[in-house]
């Protein structure tokens, strides 16, 4: 068998080309990149609506206890209230909304960043429109 001419079982048949070559052409190095980039995206939106709920929660109880002035820290008991009602309301979801709520309180940890005060303020603020609490 001559060097051009290929085995039926060796794939250089089908690329044409030896095995160590490796070239952007080759589709299943095509979709391993597919998929390696498509992984991440779909992760970002695997937070449930009810672990959300729970982070919020217990963001409202951290930033409470830390980062609160006289003036906000009612707003944020508020708001802690709220979002404690509606987690308690959940069908669905709630070991794991309980799970990110304690994960918020104690560590400060809001959906996988950490809260500071900047952070604590912006949350407030869209809860108070969502509860309409100000």
């Amino acid at each position: 068998m001559s060097e051009n001419m290929a085995r039926p079982h060796d794939h250089r048949a089908f690329y044409g080309r030896k095995t160590d070559e490796i070239g952007v052409d080759n589709p299943a190095l095509i979709a391993c990149a597919i998929c390696a980039l498509a992984v991440p995206a779909a992760h970002a939106d695997a937070i449930s609506d009810a672990a959300k709920l729970g982070a919020t929660a217990g963001a409202m109880k951290y930033c409470r206890e830390n980062f609160a002035t006289d003036e906000d820290e009612g707003r944020y008991k508020l708001l802690a209230v709220a979002a404690g009602k509606e987690l308690g309301d959940l069908s669905e979801g709630k070991t794991k909304a309980l799970l990110m709520k304690k994960a918020a309180e104690e560590d400060g940890e809001y959906l996988g960043k950490p809260l500071d005060q900047g952070r604590c303020e912006s949350i407030r603020k869209i809860l108070a429109t969502k509860y309409a609490i100000d």
